[in-house]
């Protein structure tokens, strides 16, 4: 009696319940022994809707291992799965016989059986092809390759005789295997002449990453097109045949509109099941997406012709792939039967994974990578904590542990923030509600358009499989904006991860202030919500706390209501004590404010009084000391200028001014006039005070220099000269020192006025030797006027290099003044004579020489003229 006969479905008998029949006929002939057998005919029933059958070279070894496979093709539960008639069950007992006539049977027990190696979360390859059939459920041809892989091979090769596969579809579960089922089980078999390229689907470069692997595949391909094009000539041209695999294609669904227009729409279009097919694999929770994309392809789909389920373990076919992961490991034996506790163990845990009698691949796969270095021992089991004491484990390794993703480490804080977002409210045991992109960012706290938050969720959802996103439904003819849909969406992958997220969530929340603070506050709002009243609210303490810890936008609705409750409840508790306790705070800390202010004005007041009587060298540091800003800038600018414009003396008005200048008041045609005030030490003050407004103090400079009828004294031209020349103007200064065509007199006016006034070293408008010749040597000859007066040790060194280098000038009287000034200096600091000497060649064309000590100057036999002749003279 076949599964269904059991069932009492007798409308669904056909010729295959017949098969059935047959194939226990079979196995009893071999083995000697029913498949089936209960205590009861009901318990009997039960095994043949349910149990599966024992292997049959358990019973007997030397039964070839292709007979076994018939036999239990046609004991097979679905009848999908069996033999689809009489006739094909005889030409496959045919073969074998045919081929066991020829030689070709081997020995029993002697098929070779490729080694699983564990590949964790990450996917099967090529590599695997041949010990990843193992792991796949259901029945198998007599290659031993399942029916899910060839037939899949068949379509995409091209040799099913049916209608020709153009786009064929894989969905099934999150994490049931389906990238693995393709790369290590479809690719692999198909025959040679079939170039397959893959592609990973992403919310905005799907496109991209397809024109990218078609131009690596197929060489010289033109540039300027994009996917679609070339596509269109590789079919045109006949270039090659490819397969197009396109995974995750739900990375692509949650991003973009399934329209004709849309570029991977066009480019799939393409595809005419000859020079190029195309399989896209995507979660069956996108399946209205995916719908609606072939619909625009205009190809309908159609079970077991272009579309193809890959469903979850049952928990049986769990059991044989954690029996094969422990063999690899070596926790199990690498052969024969296993020992009642170890076959206990397999049972618990694949109970403790499973979900309605279904086991997700992933979940195994996590489960058995945390058991990899412990005993299979049901005790084991009990210690770790079940699945979620699993689940748990598994998030502290790949957060925490030696392997652990670095860019997760560096994000862990936004991670769990984002994985808390995701958790259900009220501690449901299912999934929440998907979120936004960017409510998911703006709980990570990331900057917006931050790119550690798209690496973030990259990690998340390719890597660790803990979030996925989700599709987002929108009515046939609306557009997302105009269904209030924005962007991506993104939830947990799986149910069983939330009661894990949430203990590890909280066992990390217990570590630190703020987290206990958390927890605190989701306890307060889990025990107001169920009784409302002001002995549940948190006490002002813990109110404070967690309005200090605790940013307001990771608050849920009950928590955001119990706050509120909490705060006006202390609000109206505290507000009256608060107010009066605020009020008289208030009254003092103005009525202080009001005294230290009147005190600060006074002391303004005073020294802007007392800045009139300052004198000499003490005019800077006074200024410096009252704009230093201790005092209100506003109230001193307003102060200065009012005492400076009502002071009608100069020599009490100048520190005023120059205060009012530093303070950024205008009072350039004052200063520029007290160029001869003696209060001015030197021209250091005025060039620090006219710096800032250097084009209008040269102005001023020009005009008084240019007054009409030279009513400017020789001592004021050459200080405002000087003056000029530190703000950057050298020309007035040029002119008073050219020798060939200046007053002597003024030139010596020039030259004891800077030597007396020039300010050496004091910082401001330092003086160089970078003019003319006239007036490096009229400078050099000022300097040494002013050694010991007011040119320090110091300011002279900085000059030194430059003075040496004019002491060999060509020009006689910068080399004579340079030469006295560092003869001056040797004599002042008690230092040997500076060696003069030049080589030949600056000597030959110079007009001086050094012979024996002393300086020989050439001078022309026609002193008009100025000219070299050969009847020079030299003179000493």
């Amino acid at each position: 009696m076949s599964p269904e006969q059991a069932r009492g479905e007798g409308h669904r008998l056909d010729g295959r319940s017949d098969l059935f029949s047959l194939g226990v006929v079979m196995y009893e002939m071999l083995t000697d022994s029913r498949p089936f057998r209960g205590g009861s005919l009901r318990e009997t029933l039960s095994q043949v809707i349910s149990a599966a059958p024992r292997s049959l070279r358990e019973f007997r070894s030397r039964i070839p291992s292709e007979l076994e496979r018939i036999c239990l093709k046609a004991l097979a539960k679905r009848a999908v799965d069996r033999f689809g008639d009489l006739q094909e069950f005889g030409d496959e007992l045919q073969r074998w016989l045919d081929s066991s006539a020829a030689g070709e049977k081997c020995e029993s027990g002697s098929v070779a059986v490729a080694a699983v190696i564990p590949r964790g979360l990450h996917c099967f390859t090529e590599d695997d092809a041949a010990a990843f059939v193992q792991l796949l459920p259901g029945p198998r041809n007599r290659d031993g390759v399942p029916d899910s892989v060839a037939f899949w091979v068949r379509r995409l090769s091209g040799l099913d005789t049916g209608p020709r596969l153009s786009v064929g579809v894989i969905y099934g579960p999150s994490g049931c295997g389906k990238s693995s089922l393709v790369r290590a089980g479809i690719v692999p078999r198909l025959p040679a002449g079939l170039d397959v390229v893959f592609v990973e689907a992403s919310a905005g470069e799907t496109e991209r990453r397809l024109e990218v692997a078609l131009r690596r595949c197929v060489p010289g391909l033109p540039q300027g097109e994009d996917a679609a094009g070339l596509l269109g000539l590789i079919r045109q041209r006949r270039l090659c045949r490819l397969v197009l695999v396109i995974d995750q294609l739900e990375q692509w669904l949650s991003g973009s509109q399934a329209n004709a227009d849309s570029l991977l729409v066009r480019a799939l279009r393409q595809c005419d099941g000859d020079q190029l097919r195309a399989l896209l694999l995507v979660r069956d929770d996108f399946a209205l997406g995916t719908a609606r994309l072939m619909s625009a392809l205009e190809i309908p789909m159609r079970q077991g012709e272009n579309t193809a389920v890959v469903d979850l373990f049952d928990e049986e076919h769990a059991e044989r792939v954690l029996e094969q992961f422990g063999r690899a490991w070596g926790r199990l034996p690498r052969e024969g039967g296993l020992q009642p506790e170890q076959l206990q163990f397999l049972r618990m845990a694949v109970e403790q994974v499973s979900e309605s009698g279904r086991v997700v691949c992933v979940r195994l796969v996590v489960l058995g990578e945390l058991l990899r270095q412990r005993e299979w021992r049901p005790e084991t089991l009990v210690e770790l904590g079940g699945a979620e004491g699993a689940g748990v484990a598994y998030l502290d390794s790949v957060f925490e542990g030696a392997g652990a993703n670095p860019a997760l480490r560096l994000q862990s804080v936004a991670a769990r923030q984002v994985l808390r977002a995701m958790l259900p409210a009220d501690q449901l045991v299912i999934r929440g509600a998907a979120k936004s992109r960017e409510v998911l960012r703006a709980a990570s706290g990331l900057a917006e358009g931050d790119a550690a938050f798209d690496r973030l969720l990259s990690v998340l959802d390719r890597d660790l499989r803990l979030v996925t996103p989700t599709e987002v439904f929108v009515p046939e003819g609306e557009s997302e904006s105009s269904a209030g849909v924005r962007g991506e969406r993104f939830q947990l992958t799986h149910d069983f991860l939330v009661p894990a997220i949430h203990t590890w969530l909280t066992r990390r929340q217990r570590e630190t202030q703020r987290g206990r603070t958390e927890l605190l506050l989701s306890e307060r709002a889990g025990t107001w919500s169920l009784r409302p009243t002001s002995g549940n609210l948190p006490s002002l303490r813990e109110w404070i706390w967690i309005r200090c810890l605790v940013p307001a936008k990771q608050w849920s609705r009950d928590e955001r209501r119990v706050m509120a409750a909490a705060g006006r409840f202390h609000l109206r508790r505290w507000g009256v004590s608060g107010l009066a306790v605020l009020l008289v705070w208030g009254s003092w800390s103005w009525n202080q404010r009001r005294l230290s202010q009147q005190s600060l004005l006074q002391r303004m007041v005073a020294e802007v009084d007392a800045l009139r009587d300052v004198r000499g060298t003490e005019l800077t540091r006074a200024v410096a000391e009252l704009t230093d800003g201790r005092y209100p800038e506003a109230l001193l600018r307003e102060r200065l200028i009012g005492e400076s414009g009502s002071e009608s003396e100069a020599g009490r008005r100048l520190p005023l001014a120059l205060a009012s200048a530093a303070m950024g008041v205008d009072e350039t045609e004052f200063l520029a006039g007290q160029v001869l005030n003696p209060l001015l030490p030197d021209s250091s003050v005025l060039v620090a005070a006219l710096r800032d407004r250097r084009e209008q103090a040269l102005e001023r400079i020009q005009q008084r220099m240019s007054r009409p009828g030279g009513g400017v004294g020789l001592s004021e031209r050459a200080r405002l000269a000087l003056l000029a020349m530190q703000l950057g103007d050298s020309s007035w200064s040029e002119s008073m020192c050219r020798t060939a065509v200046a007053d002597p007199i003024e030139r010596v006016s020039w030259i004891r006025e800077v030597s007396q006034w020039g300010g050496f070293g004091r910082g401001e408008g330092e003086l160089g030797l970078g003019g003319s010749s006239d007036l490096n040597a009229a400078l050099m000859l000022a300097l040494k006027s002013a050694i010991g007066v007011r040119m320090t040790r110091e300011s002279a060194e900085r000059l030194r290099g430059r003075v040496q280098m004019l002491a060999r000038s060509g020009d006689a009287g910068e080399h004579a003044a340079a030469v006295r000034l560092l003869e001056a200096w040797r004599r002042t600091e008690g230092e040997e004579s500076v060696d003069l000497r030049s080589d030949v060649a600056l000597v030959r064309e110079a007009n001086w020489r050094v012979v024996d000590g002393l300086t020989l100057v050439r001078v022309p036999s026609d002193l008009s003229g100025g000219e070299r002749a050969e009847g020079s003279v030299w003179i000493c």
